[in-house]
């Protein structure tokens, strides 16, 4: 879930010259019509005459991680931070590059200080319950998103929001009495469609799950959580051919859970190359995930590629050297190996 960058309330003009200001409201023309390149050069130039303005940094920071460069971001937002620490807006559109990069806790310092800083603005309460769910503090993250909901009842994408931590600490009436009020709120949004169906789909209610995915597959043909949830379903309900022909459909990206269910559901099926297959990417994407090698390595034993299969095995143990079911499979190889059968 990305939060919306944060503008800034008043900005930090003093001091500028008549010149760097005409560029900030140039560059502020190009930026609000969505020209994000030519803003990010215009304000580069106002860069250039002001370096350690602010108001300047933090402009350049925010195009840079609307840009799709978090990095650069983050180093231009840090130093508008520390030229004035009191915006919130800085801390804000900080913290969401911090998410970027993946520096979450850093990020939910930023985004805690700008609720502080602004208190009445719900955005920075949502950014910091994103960060918080994302971090698995669900507890933490609600409490965020009812301080966001205090300001604005009717915020649709925070009541989504909460509604996944509320599932994730088993609270799910709860959950979905606030997905349905975004629903409600907003009956076209995708997303809410899909927690909902995370939601039902828990509940094993996989019809009323499955209606929502395509609802917001509808919305959003391209939505790799709907993707994954149908596959899932498919899977759970052992419809192993539908599953693996949704993952086929949804494979045109670094899904790893669509890998696994896709990998095994071909397995089940006895479609043994294309498991491998499977298999052999979800490690290439996870070279430290024991129960990708355990797959890889429950194909090559089927295959009779008996050498592959404990070298995998193996490589589990490394990772795992608690796995019952490698050091047996391991130790089966070995004496099949010994007695040349």
């Amino acid at each position: 879930m990305a939060g919306a960058p944060t503008p800034t309330s008043t900005p930090r003009t003093a001091g500028l010259t008549p010149d760097v200001l005409r560029l900030l409201r140039a560059g502020a023309e190009q930026h609000e019509r969505g020209r994000l390149r030519e803003a990010e050069a215009i304000y580069k130039d106002a860069l250039a005459a002001a370096p350690y303005n602010p108001e300047v940094l933090h402009l350049v920071g925010l195009v840079s991680y609307q840009l799709g460069r978090p990095h650069d971001a983050v180093a231009h937002l840090e130093r508008a931070v520390a030229a004035d620490g009191l915006v919130a807006a800085y801390h804000d559109n900080l913290g969401l590059a911090l998410r970027a990069v993946g520096r979450l806790e850093e990020a939910a310092i930023a985004h805690r200080q700008a609720a502080v800083l602004d208190r009445h603005t719900p955005g920075a309460h949502f950014n910091l319950g994103a960060v918080l769910q994302s971090l698995g503090r669900h507890e933490d993250a609600i409490a965020a998103f009812r301080r966001a909901l205090a300001i604005a009842p009717d915020y649709p994408e925070v009541h989504n929001a909460i509604a996944a931590s509320f599932a994730r600490t088993g609270k799910n009436e709860l959950a979905l009495s606030h997905v349905r009020r975004a629903l409600a709120t907003r009956p076209g949004f995708a997303d809410a469609h899909v927690t909902t169906a995370n939601i039902l789909a828990s509940q094993d209610r996989f019809e009323e799950a499955r209606a929502h995915y395509a609802e917001a597959l509808k919305l959003d043909p391209s939505s790799p959580d709907a993707r994954r949830g149908v596959a899932l379903i498919l899977f759970q309900t052992q419809d192993f051919a539908g599953a693996a022909d949704a993952v086929r459909a949804a494979l045109d990206g670094p899904d790893v859970d669509i890998l696994h269910i896709g990998a095994e559901s071909a397995r089940r099926l006895g479609r043994l190359d294309e498991s491998e297959a499977l298999y052999r990417r979800l490690c290439a994407a996870t070279p430290r995930s024991a129960d990708a090698l355990r797959g890889l390595a429950g194909v090559l034993f089927e295959r009779g590629a008996f050498k592959e299969a404990r070298d995998a095995y193996q490589a589990v143990l490394a990772i795992d050297p608690a796995c019952a079911i490698s050091r047996a499979q391991t130790d089966a190889i070995k004496a099949k190996q010994e007695t040349g059968r």
